[in-house]
């Protein structure tokens, strides 16, 4: 049931920066499927690994559209809750590139997203940090499981980061492991 509300939401988006979602259900064997757009383009973690740091007027414009696309995502009550290079493409637009946010898999209404983390039997391992987004991009009440302080703001954390990446070259949280980086996460922000 959940599964369906958060598919059926994502398949409503209709924002230009945002990918469509065009089909959803469950297979025979009980798999969730959700059919997703496909874009043609290059992911910003391509963009990283060939030029690094970006022109200003480059950055500002592909800010600028993550930061429409999720104001459209969270107007809507979902939280993206995975923001990364990998997942922002870059394409060809009529006025220059075009982004699109992908991998709305792990965008969820914010009392599921809520649902999703809060597991009081489970003790916070490192590794299970990954299993809800992608470490380096993750904002404190990700790294920390904060339930209660999920919401767009977790979002914006990490387009601070994509921010800070793409204007110096660096990651503004420096760590090897989960641990390293959660430490770090905690006393820099």
């Amino acid at each position: 049931q959940l599964f369906y509300r958060e598919a059926a939401a994502l398949a409503s988006l209709t924002h230009p920066n945002l990918v469509r979602a065009h089909d959803f259900g469950f297979l025979d064997d009980g798999a969730r499927f959700l059919v997703m757009e496909y874009v043609d383009g290059v992911s910003l973690e391509q963009l990283w690994e060939h030029e690094g740091i970006l022109p200003w007027d480059l950055l500002a414009s592909v800010l600028d559209q993550i930061l429409l696309g999720l104001a459209h995502l969270h107007a809507r009550g979902l939280v993206h809750r995975d923001l990364k290079p990998a997942n922002v493409m870059l394409s060809d637009g009529p006025q220059g590139p075009r982004v699109t946010i992908l991998d709305l898999g792990l965008a969820a209404f914010r009392d599921v997203a809520i649902l999703d983390i809060m597991r009081p039997e489970e003790e916070l391992l490192h590794s299970q940090v990954a299993r809800f987004a992608t470490p380096p991009y993750c904002a404190p009440e990700q790294l920390l499981r904060h339930a209660m302080f999920l919401g767009l703001t977790t979002d914006l954390h990490a387009v601070g980061v994509l921010l800070y990446q793409f204007s110096t070259g660096e990651l503004p949280f420096p760590g090897e492991t989960d641990a390293e980086l959660l430490d770090a996460v905690l006393r820099r922000t």
